[in-house]
């Protein structure tokens, strides 16, 4: 994979060790995935695509999806499997659509690497420019700053696809949102009876880390704080160095 960063005018305020810890990720992510893609994704400095950040915001990202039906996605998946993961984790996607017929939304650059659409994608991340930054990798900020390394893991991972649209319909993300073993779970909160929805790639045997429980309040594709210091979730703390781990991978 190959991530063209083009940086926005705004950047141009930004201290130089933003764009190291910036082109550091986007090599990190090149190298970790082998799809024969290219993805432009548009950098801001206390912006995204034009948008002030929201309040507390420490990054956001935007992107275009399209919607597929949920035979279409299956299909895309299993012809593109690249590892025994993916193998197993496809294996658990019935033949019969468990969404009963919703659309399933995907951002573009995930549609771009399975070949369901030919469009050359782009998307845009922003962050905090008035946040005290920690750049540095590897490195465990100080009481007061933040880990920008981690938020620029999170922002694009989700220009890549890293997605929930429960509030609305479903993403291919959601299909392996579980709330009990053999127990899919399409619905925002899991249903009462239940313990909080989690990730699993087998069937929901395996808890790998829980799911944000909280619709409304950040991202419901972003891991609960249970999941530890992580890339992933939904808040990111001060003082606190956040890893990408083989579960968000």
């Amino acid at each position: 994979m190959q991530i063209n960063l083009v940086y926005d005018s705004s950047t141009s305020g930004a201290p130089a060790a933003f764009f190291t810890a910036m082109n550091y990720v986007a090599s990190l992510y090149d190298s970790l995935f082998t799809n024969n893609v290219t993805i432009t994704i548009n950098v801001g400095w206390g912006e995204a695509d034009g948008n002030t950040l929201g309040s507390g915001a420490l990054g956001e990202s935007y992107k275009y999806y399209q919607g597929f039906t949920y035979a279409q996605i299956r299909n895309a998946l299993i012809n593109n499997e690249q590892n025994s993961t993916q193998s197993q984790a496809y294996s658990t996607l019935p033949t019969t659509d468990p969404t009963g017929g919703s659309t399933v939304e995907i951002a573009n650059a995930t549609a771009y690497a399975l070949g369901l659409t030919s469009t050359i994608d782009q998307g845009w991340v922003g962050f905090d420019s008035s946040a005290s930054w920690d750049f540095n990798v590897n490195s465990t900020p100080s009481s007061g700053q933040y880990d920008f390394i981690a938020v620029a893991e999170h922002e694009i991972s989700e220009v890549l696809g890293r997605d929930s649209f429960l509030n609305n319909t479903v993403s291919e993300m959601d299909l392996f949102r579980y709330s009990a073993n053999g127990v899919r779970d399409l619905t925002p909160s899991p249903p009462s009876g239940y313990s909080q929805a989690y990730f699993s790639i087998n069937g929901g045997a395996t808890d790998l880390d829980n799911w944000n429980p909280t619709p409304g309040n950040g991202d419901l594709g972003d891991w609960a704080g249970s999941a530890g210091d992580d890339s992933y979730l939904d808040y990111s703390g001060s003082g606190h160095q956040n890893y990408l781990t083989t579960t968000d991978l």
